[in-house]
């Protein structure tokens, strides 16, 4: 497996993507926190008082957006399509009513968006501790051969010991984010367990070898997830920004204009 051309760099984006993560909460900058509590407050108020019976066609609604905006243009309107799905399951309402639909609409589907994130983020974290793990592993064994040479034993092998070493177990596929399909590599699991102590020096050296071949392997997906976070990261940027313009004019819509939707 090839190596990553610096895998220093990964490690300190990695984590510094999962930090803006967990940082952003659902606006993504510190600074739109009250934009953000904007976009809460009209969601949780519509949600409040639209009627139980229209949460089945929200829900048609919704998955249509999400199938739509993966096949439109990257420069599609979120809320254009919002609204063009809500007005496919709701015939009979106004174009003021269609505004709130399709807001709701995209409030929910950012809603599947932060979870499709907090997938990939997960397996990313997973990835840095399988990184940390074979750092240390690493470490063990090269502070092993350091003292098994200083002693005085010899360095030699056997056939059993010169075959490769599993280190970790390599998913064979690719996930699916649920909800926008969002491609990532799944963590590998750790697998390889030596007593070092009971090593051949030789032996030691033939699986630092396979281990730092697993740690590049690391490396490498770890990118390719990174590089998925920020595709959905960019489209969540994308919808919270029209829904930040849009939550100003819901706030303007009387409770009971919400109330008549059916």
């Amino acid at each position: 497996m090839k190596a990553i051309a610096n895998p220093v760099i990964s490690r300190i984006l990695i984590p510094f993507f999962l930090v803006c993560l967990v940082a952003s909460g659902f606006s993504g900058k510190q600074s739109q926190d009250t934009d953000k509590s904007k976009i809460l407050k009209e969601q949780f108020r519509i949600r409040k008082l639209i009627h139980p019976s229209t949460q089945s066609k929200i829900a048609q609604a919704v998955q249509e957006f999400e199938d739509n905006i993966l096949a439109e243009v990257a420069e599609a309107n979120p809320v254009f399509v919002a609204s063009r799905a809500a007005r496919n399951q709701f015939r009979e309402v106004s174009p003021l009513q269609t505004e709130v639909l399709g807001f709701y609409v995209l409030c929910q589907a950012t809603s599947d968006l932060e979870e499709d994130i907090r997938l990939i983020a997960a397996e990313i974290e997973k990835m840095n501790r399988a990184k940390e793990e074979l750092n240390r592993l690493i470490s063990e064994i090269d502070n092993q051969i350091k003292e098994k040479t200083e002693s005085g034993e010899q360095e030699t092998i056997t056939g059993a010991e010169e075959k490769e070493t599993p280190v970790l177990k390599e998913q064979e596929a690719m996930e699916v984010a649920p909800h926008y399909k969002t491609e990532y590599p799944k963590s590998p699991e750790f697998i390889y367990a030596k007593e070092l102590a009971s090593m051949s020096i030789a032996a030691l050296k033939n699986d630092l070898f396979y281990i730092k071949t697993g740690l590049n392997s690391v490396h490498k997906i770890s990118e390719t997830a990174v590089e998925a976070l920020r595709k959905e990261m960019d489209r969540r940027t994308r919808f919270l920004d029209e829904l930040i313009v849009q939550s100003e004019d819901i706030s303007r819509v009387e409770d009971a204009e919400i109330k008549t939707i059916r």
